[in-house]
């Protein structure tokens, strides 16, 4: 990886740390804009090293396990590279972090492992949705587009990701994962389950103010009264073409 990013002529390598401790204390000395943090420090975690390490314009996270690139995401993560990965891989995650430099469009850390409300944002900015998520089958971890991701459901901290008729659980809260998605394309419509609407199949009513949906691929889930007004309102403000 040190190669790869040496052979960049366009940036300027600061350091390579071996700990969390000395990460945190060159971070802190450097300011560098671009950090490359393995999640799995022998002295603690990359997800401690930015939480406690001030701002940083653009962190890019390496782990081993897919599960972790939830978290990694409520960070505002630039990128989240599986280990192992490829030149090319390794050679995007660059790109994709100078880019976020250079426009200043990158959010930058904050302390707290949450990111910042949407209406906290500053006006003028677009705020940062997840673009793609690691998903772990048995030795493999699939790298997934976000809005390839039919549905999402919750049970106590985890949430399953539905792909392809298969489910792979993720360590996440449902109310922090939702957080990070487009809510022009996914729309929570129960305490449990989020759905990307480009998935959406049908949605009919159901009891005493509650919707049946069916996703395309035949799937059906409950949507609670909670949830009916905001995805009512989600549904009218998108163009469709009637007969």
């Amino acid at each position: 990886m040190m190669q790869t990013l040496a052979g960049d002529r366009s940036i300027q390598m600061i350091k390579e740390c071996a700990s969390g401790a000395a990460a945190r204390y060159a971070i802190a000395l450097e300011k560098p804009d671009i950090v490359f943090v393995d999640v799995d420090l022998p002295d603690m975690s990359g997800f401690d090293v930015v939480r406690s390490s001030g701002n940083i314009p653009a962190v890019v996270f390496l782990g081993s396990m897919g599960h972790d690139a939830a978290q990694a995401f409520e960070f505002r993560a630039i990128d989240y590279l599986v280990k192992p990965f490829s030149q090319e891989r390794m050679l995007e995650a660059l790109s994709r972090a100078k880019e976020a430099v250079e426009s200043g469009a990158g959010e930058h850390f904050s302390r707290s492992a949450r990111a910042p409300r949407l209406e906290e944002s500053s006006p003028q900015r677009q705020p940062a949705y997840l673009e793609r998520i690691t998903l772990k089958s048995g030795n493999s971890h699939l790298v997934q587009k976000i809005q390839s991701i039919p549905c999402f459901t919750a049970a106590a901290n985890y949430v399953t990701v539905h792909f392809n008729g298969k489910g792979f659980r993720i360590r996440v809260s449902i109310g922090s994962l939702e957080k990070q998605l487009d809510p022009q394309q996914f729309v929570r419509i129960h305490r449990c389950a989020i759905i990307n609407l480009d998935f959406l199949k049908e949605f009919r009513l159901r009891g005493r103010g509650g919707y049946l949906v069916t996703m395309s691929d035949g799937k059906e889930l409950s949507m609670s009264r909670r949830y009916t007004g905001r995805f009512l309102k989600t549904i009218s403000s998108l163009k469709y073409r009637t007969q």
